[in-house]
């Protein structure tokens, strides 16, 4: 890590993760062992039950995201301000109630994000599948 240097990103110029999911951007950022991501969901994308080994913290900027967990099953409306932390392996899901623009941080590198939008096990997740 000594080789490393300060770096300057505008979000807005990194390149968009794909393929192509409609009513959702993701925009991320990797660093030596740490990624960063924004996201924005248009209101009414759902974000699948899902899970991942890595640690996730999402701090919402705008809009209101409603979700559910094993802990939480009967669900909770995060919205601006607010900071939700996932441990590892930490099942959840979500929806967009308004158009929503957050920023994830995950521990370490989520490699699955690197690419296409899939599961923990490395399948691909239907972006349209229902709660």
């Amino acid at each position: 890590m000594a080789d490393m240097k300060i770096r300057h990103f505008r979000l807005e110029d990194q390149p968009t993760l794909g393929p192509p999911i409609e009513g959702l951007v993701r925009r991320p950022i990797v660093g030596a062992g740490t990624q960063i991501m924004e996201v924005r969901l248009d209101k009414g994308f759902k974000v699948p039950r899902h899970n991942h080994p890595e640690e996730q913290w999402s701090y919402m900027i705008s809009g209101r995201l409603e979700f559910w967990t094993d802990e939480e099953p009967d669900g909770f409306i995060v919205g601006p301000g607010d900071v939700v932390h996932f441990p590892p392996n930490a099942w959840h899901e979500a929806v967009a109630l308004d158009d929503v623009l957050e920023i994830d941080v995950f521990w370490p590198i989520r490699p699955q994000l690197l690419g296409p939008l899939t599961a923990a096990d490395g399948t691909l997740v239907d972006e349209d599948s229902d709660r």
